[in-house]
């Protein structure tokens, strides 16, 4: 079912669902078909998916599944909901969890106050969630939200993962007196980024010291999160590249740039597009499967997204990779070197 192209859903299939969700044993199951089937509020599904997503004595992963699952996705937030999601998103949490989060808050209507509080959660923020969170903003909203968005964002330890373009399209709705104020925000990320790129040599002298075993665990660690979208042997992600045999096709300074700088290149047929669509949403990813219909889109290592050939308005190569940027921010150096090591022995 999930895999199903079908517009529209078969109502047989919404009543199915529904009746499925109250089976325990199959309840993450059914939550993963459901988001991944072009379902409407008709379906009858909305509040069966709430009662899931509010009940505080199911799991996390659960909780948010639900939430992100809502047909068209939440159009707002509760309270309860908007604390819920935002708290979810730190380095503790795994991968699923966080990148849940981030796809709940960037696509529901955030109200003033939630923006605002919003902004907290930038010191938190991993790499791959912080650049979702944002599309919460695209919409604009107060200069007092404009403003606590830029001291955020200023002070954000995964900031070096942003790129000028992403940010500014976020603050395209905002007064002119806030995009006047990011320029010193682009500035500070143009710095960061011609920091990170002199620092590439200082980096490579810590190589030596890395540590196989201890970057195997640094590759299957939730704060690194390389599996999520890489495999190695069969075990792994199938976002990006296989890994198995990296270390025989790529040097340290190679698998250094790939780690701290993504977007510097790019291995054949991962290459990312960019899709507009007639409603002026834009997706960035790489494409999963292509059919006379439909686009899928995978815009993370958890998120996929279904995109009728005739919604679409433009296509084009894409220039930032879907592996974030700023992975030096995120670990330590000895964590680096001991990611490199690692990978220099899978051959």
């Amino acid at each position: 079912m999930a895999g199903a192209a079908l517009r529209p859903v078969p109502e047989s299939w919404s009543d199915a669902l529904k009746a499925a969700l109250a089976d325990e044993a199959i309840r993450r199951d059914v939550l993963v078909t459901i988001r991944a089937l072009p379902l409407d509020a008709k379906s009858g599904l909305v509040q069966p998916l709430l009662a899931v997503a509010d009940d505080t004595k199911r799991s996390d992963d659960v909780r948010l599944l639900a939430l992100a699952s809502l047909p068209g996705g939440p159009a707002t937030l509760s309270a309860e909901q908007f604390r819920f999601a935002a708290s979810r998103l730190d380095g503790e949490r795994t991968v699923m969890v966080r990148g849940l989060a981030a796809n709940i808050l960037s696509k529901a209507k955030l109200s003033t106050a939630q923006l605002a509080e919003l902004t907290d959660a930038f010191r938190v923020a991993g790499p791959m969630e912080l650049d979702r969170v944002l599309d919460a903003y695209a919409a604009g909203s107060t200069d007092e939200v404009g403003g606590k968005f830029l001291t955020a964002l200023g002070a954000a330890p995964a900031r070096g993962s942003l790129r000028v373009d992403s940010v500014r399209t976020r603050l395209a709705k905002f007064s002119p007196g806030v995009r006047k104020s990011a320029e010193k925000l682009y500035a500070e990320l143009d710095a960061d980024l011609a920091a990170q790129k002199a620092s590439l040599d200082k980096m490579l002298a810590s190589l030596e010291a890395g540590d196989i075993r201890r970057g195997q665990a640094v590759f299957h660690s939730d704060k690194a999160a390389c599996f999520s979208c890489h495999a190695i042997g069969y075990r792994g992600g199938n976002i990006g590249p296989d890994l198995t045999r990296i270390g025989g096709i790529r040097d340290g300074r190679d698998l250094l740039e790939s780690i701290v700088y993504p977007s510097a290149s790019f291995v054949r047929s991962y290459e990312p597009v960019v899709i507009t669509t007639t409603a002026g949403k834009t997706h960035s990813g790489l494409v999963r499967k292509e059919t006379p219909e439909e686009i899928i889109l995978a815009t993370s290592a958890t998120e996929q997204v279904r995109i009728p050939r005739e919604r679409i308005e433009a296509m084009a190569p894409g220039k930032v990779s879907l592996m974030p940027a700023g992975m030096d921010k995120v670990l330590s150096p000895r964590e680096l070197a001991d990611l490199v090591a690692f990978l220099k022995a899978c051959k």
